[in-house]
């Protein structure tokens, strides 16, 4: 740079003036020494420019406010591009924008946005001189701007925002704030320790966000924060998140938008993978949403759905999440899919849920909603006894023939145990006792073998459940596995106004054992009296202390001469006394849960 002035900043205004209303390239050359890269002075691009930085940038500039505005270190106006060339960096300054529109929220004065831009090819690291941030700053600041594109932008260590389009639609100095027809592309987000978010938008449409790896941090976030706000025609696609806060929609003006192709890894505890709150006509299609994040009691949740209108949900799915409070496992929490607040025409088609490590696995809906659709649902396993592989990824659940047995035991039966290591090993197991280390020498077909160590019983997991009780509910064509999904009930209702909880029904025509994947047993007594044993009650309680029931039905109708009696385990009560609970009563009916290690019956 031949041009006068203190700073690389002050340079490149005064190569901009030189070149006047005319088109031209400014080019920062390689080679440059941290001192002659140093940018004190913001800098004001005029239109038509091509900025080309072929060396890495130290940013220092003054943190210089207009009103409540930061002050960015480049500001550009139509036509403008800013390219890296090479392996070149630049520093977020103290203002926390590298880049945003001319308009007069910025700078002094009102001036126009910017039109047809292009941002591409560089890195944005961590400010030299950061100041507390507030987690509103934003790296590129597309705010009054139309028919852009950002493209192949790393951002390490940021603070705030990573790249934000739009914002409120209240004006200032006659400046909307409206972001149209901008694309961000090939972005990578990578540093686990900021909290930076990685894309937010406020006041735009015809958007596109596709093809980012977004690691650490927090999400992205789409939200309507003023009635006029306007974020519709909108699409998030192939989008790689791992350890964010997941993807949130909000509001009204959130309308015609689509995420998909994409695969949300490990949330934070605390997060959602997508919350879609008052939204309407988006659709979710092809995502993968995993909560696991390394731990064992992780809180994040699947797919929220609250007051939206035409919500689709396609080809998703969504395991070891569950919508809770508290620590997981725990059957009794929320679903991984939750639809509620009033929504209106919500369809999950094709959605498998899955959640062997947190929560339980089901989808719920509230009776405030109506029309909702589940078409071709498969819930997979609630949250029961676990077996994880120290330094591997492996995780399993325990199959039936575990079920209700204490460790230690030699043999530990998982329909997972041929992922494990053959040479053996330590895993940790799930009992109720919590968190057992096991020591285990081989394996050998379903099992592994040579186990030793660890207290506490193995017990499958609480049934899935898929509870609808809005009007206009409808049921197609469902799978719900029970236990430890071996077991597959295919539940259907034909299209009229159903609700209530679908839960696993077995029908007995003899004698049996109950086991924890019992929900509701029916009893043919048609053919002779029928007993029914209570399983072991130490296999009924989780570690999070919920208990599992069961409903008993005289099925048959012939329980008057043919009684269902119900039969303790060993030498537990029923209602407080040492005696089995008799059905004597045609088509008579008992609920029976345990409560502190003894049953109760109504």
């Amino acid at each position: 740079m031949d041009f006068a002035g203190g700073d690389l900043g002050a340079r490149l205004q005064a190569a901009d003036a030189a070149l006047g209303e005319a088109s031209g390239y400014l080019v920062v050359p390689p080679g440059l020494s941290p001192a002659d890269a140093h940018v004190t002075t913001p800098v004001d691009f005029s239109s038509d420019r091509v900025v080309e930085l072929r060396s890495s940038l130290t940013v220092d500039t003054p943190e210089f406010t207009n009103g409540s505005f930061l002050r960015p270190l480049f500001t550009m106006r139509d036509r403008f591009t800013l390219r890296g060339l090479g392996a070149v960096s630049v520093q977020q300054p103290r203002s926390m924008i590298v880049l945003a529109p001319h308009d007069g929220s910025l700078i002094l004065g009102d001036l126009p946005g910017s039109a047809d831009f292009v941002v591409e090819n560089l890195k944005i690291c961590a400010p030299a001189n950061p100041r507390p941030s507030t987690g509103g700053e934003t790296a590129i600041a597309l705010g009054n701007s139309v028919r852009g594109r950002v493209s192949n932008v790393f951002f390490c260590g940021t603070y705030g925002i990573d790249v934000t389009l739009g914002g409120n639609s209240n004006a200032v100095n006659g400046v909307s704030y409206h972001c149209e027809d901008v694309t961000v592309e090939g972005c990578t987000h990578q540093f686990a320790g900021d909290d930076a978010i990685k894309f937010a938008v406020v006041n735009a449409r015809n958007w596109r966000l596709v093809r980012g790896l977004f690691l650490g941090g927090a999400g992205i976030d789409v939200e309507q924060n003023i009635a006029q706000d306007d974020c519709s025609d909108w699409l998030i696609d192939q989008i790689i998140m791992r350890g964010g806060g997941g993807i949130s929609a909000q509001g009204e003006g959130v309308t015609l938008g689509q995420i998909s192709n994409s695969v949300l890894d490990g949330s934070r505890v605390g997060s959602l993978g997508i919350l879609l709150n008052r939204v309407t006509r988006v659709y979710v299609r092809n995502v993968a949403i995993d909560g696991y994040n390394g731990g064992d009691a992780s809180e994040s949740g699947g797919i929220l759905v609250s007051n939206t209108q035409g919500v689709v949900i396609e080809d998703v799915a969504v395991t070891n999440c569950s919508i809770i409070s508290s620590y997981s496992p725990n059957p009794a929490n929320l679903a991984p899919i939750k639809i509620e607040g009033g929504s209106v025409r919500t369809h999950l088609r094709n959605v498998t849920v899955e959640s062997p490590l947190h929560g339980w696995s089901g989808v719920q809906e509230t009776p405030d909603c109506v029309g909702t659709v589940l078409e071709g649902v498969r819930l997979g396993l609630g949250s029961g006894t676990t077996i994880v592989q120290h330094g591997d990824p492996v995780t399993g659940t325990i199959l039936a023939a575990s079920n209700g047995l204490a460790l230690p035991q030699a043999a530990i039966h998982t329909a997972e145990a041929q992922l494990f290591d053959p040479s053996g090993g330590t895993v940790d197991v799930l009992t109720t006792a919590g968190v057992q280390t096991v020591t285990y020498t081989g394996v050998s077909g379903d099992a592994l073998v040579g186990c030793s160590g660890g207290t506490g019983t193995m017990y499958l997991g609480a049934p899935p459940e898929l509870t609808v009780a809005g009007a206009g509910s409808r049921i197609w064509q469902c799978l719900v596995a029970s236990g430890d999904g071996s077991t597959l009930e295919r539940i259907s209702r034909d299209p009229e106004t159903v609700s209530g909880s679908f839960r696993a029904h077995r029908r007995v025509t003899a004698s049996t054992a109950l086991t924890v994947n019992d929900c509701i047993v029916g009893a043919d007594t048609s053919a002779g009296a029928i007993s029914l044993t209570l399983p072991n009650p130490a296999s009924c309680v989780a570690p999070s202390g919920a208990a599992w029931s069961v409903v008993i039905q005289d099925e048959g109708g012939a329980a008057g001469h043919n009684h269902v009696t119900i039969k303790r385990f060993g030498t537990e009560k029923i209602n407080g006394a040492a005696a089995d609970k008799v059905i004597s009563v045609g088509y008579g009916r008992l609920t029976v849960y345990l409560s502190a290690g003894n049953w109760c019956a109504a």
